[in-house]
C-alpha cells in the first residue's frame, strides 16, 4: 500500500469518527431536551393544568401526560 492510500484511508476513518461523534452527541441533546420536556410536563400536571393545556404547549401526547 503507498504512503498516498494509507493517508486516504487514515483521513477516511477520521471522518466517519467525526460524523459518529456528531451524531451521538445530536441524540444526547435531543435525549436532554425530551427529558427536559417530560419535567416541565410533570410540574404542569402538578400544578393542575389540564392535559390538553399541556399537550398544546409541549408537543406531548395525551397518552405520555397519562403516564407523568
Amino acid at each position: 500500500m503507498e504512503i498516498m492510500d494509507i493517508m486516504t484511508s487514515l483521513f477516511d476513518q477520521d471522518e466517519v469518527t467525526r460524523r459518529v461523534i456528531a451524531e451521538h452527541e445530536r441524540k444526547a441533546e435531543k435525549k436532554g431536551e425530551k427529558q427536559r420536556t417530560l419535567e416541565i410536563a410533570k410540574s404542569m400536571k402538578t400544578d393542575g393544568l389540564k392535559p390538553a393545556s399541556i399537550a398544546q404547549y409541549t408537543g406531548l401526547t395525551l397518552e405520555q401526560i397519562e403516564k407523568l
